[in-house]
């Protein structure tokens, strides 16, 4: 028969139960992989992808060419100014506009006023918006005539 030479103290550590594995620390267990951040607040984006520049820009196109023209002499004078949200509720409270009245636009200046440039969620430009304000610009188009004579 073979004899199996063992070293010191190894013989017994065969006859010995086996361990446990000791637990995971709990940091480890806690960790979890996290996503790319594509629609993270630390984001600046254009004016018009946030609510009320969007709003802005599809329903008071008057006041929004007024607005940039502000903010590009804004730009001139005071490096990277954001447009505040006083001077589009000024815009807004002067102007005979209906959609300003809308509590759509209020929920959009609420949630400028909270989170400037740097909105919940983008409000980008899909084909079926083009496709619908492609079809409806005539009527959106009377609703500003109409609020401009």
């Amino acid at each position: 028969m073979l004899e199996i030479k063992f070293r010191a103290g190894e013989k017994e550590r065969l006859w010995q139960q086996p361990m446990k594995p000791q637990p995971r620390s709990k940091k480890a267990v806690r960790k979890k992989k996290r996503g790319p951040k594509t629609n993270s607040r630390r984001t600046k984006v254009k004016f018009n992808e946030t609510a009320v520049g969007h709003f802005l820009f599809v329903y008071a196109p008057i006041q929004y060419l007024l607005l940039m023209e502000y903010h590009s002499v804004l730009r001139l004078t005071h490096r990277n100014q954001i447009i505040s949200y006083e001077a589009i509720e000024t815009i807004a409270l002067n102007s005979d506009n209906p959609a300003f009245r809308s509590a759509r636009f209020r929920r959009a200046l609420i949630s400028y006023r909270r989170f400037g440039m740097k909105p919940l969620r983008l409000t980008g430009w899909t084909l079926k918006d083009a496709v619908y304000y492609a079809r409806n610009s005539f009527y959106i188009h009377e609703a500003v005539k109409k609020c401009t004579e």
